[in-house]
């Protein structure tokens, strides 16, 4: 939900992605659910009923969610809905694209949506409370992005460059070496922001992992 990685890989990609949030939001274990018209495995957030990560084993296709847009926003409730609802929304959709131009998103709050498949470029839109913004990035590169919600500028700009060492000293890395990332990365900085991060009212409660290959698998792991 608040800090995700992307690795190419020679027949696939490797996906992973910290959800950073309020202990008193608790979630339950991935799942494989029917959301008309798709089978979809994902962790379910017990409050909200949605998710911040999803995939599709049949399309090869994984979308995650990163609260907020571009910078911190103003909380302002009642939203129409969890922003979890998004990523499972999507699915229905064959593009981003095509999602961000049909889905009512009209008191949502602002938020980072990524897909990723098989074959094409990566999708992200973000939603900033009043407009769209639609890119895509290419799929044969690593990728980063950290919550504008959690992170400001500054944060992200170091974390973008334990990324950069960290893949300096391991270009090809594995699913093993991002998984170790994901709980070291950063870890001779503040807390707050390292990447597995601890601000005690908000921490990372869970690291999820995708694997999009020939078999499509995951592993979860609930640190509360």
């Amino acid at each position: 939900m608040c800090t995700l990685t992307y690795i190419p890989k020679k027949n696939g990609s490797i996906i992973t992605s910290n959800r950073d949030e309020t202990p008193l939001k608790p979630a339950i274990k991935p799942q494989t659910k029917y959301i008309h018209p798709n089978w979809i495995t994902y962790p379910t957030d017990i409050r909200g009923g949605g998710s911040w990560i999803a995939y599709h084993k049949e399309k090869k296709s994984v979308v995650v969610l990163l609260n907020g847009a571009f910078e911190k926003h103003r909380y302002n409730p009642p939203y129409g809905h969890s922003r979890g609802w998004i990523v499972l929304n999507s699915f229905k959709f064959t593009s981003l694209k095509t999602y961000s131009e049909k889905y009512i998103l009209e008191n949502i709050e602002p938020f980072t949506l990524v897909r990723f498949n098989t074959s094409g470029n990566i999708e992200e839109f973000r939603w900033d409370g009043r407009d769209v913004h639609y890119k895509t990035l290419p799929n044969d590169l690593p990728h980063i992005w950290s919550s504008a919600s959690l992170y400001n500028s500054q944060m992200q700009s170091e974390r973008n460059e334990w990324f950069a060492s960290f893949l300096r000293k391991s270009p090809n890395p594995s699913a093993n070496d991002m998984w170790r990332f994901h709980f070291e990365g950063g870890q001779h900085a503040d807390e707050s922001y390292r990447i597995l991060m601890n601000r005690v009212k908000i921490r990372t409660l869970s690291v999820m992992q995708i694997e999009i290959n020939d078999q499509m698998s995951h592993r979860y792991q609930n640190l509360l």
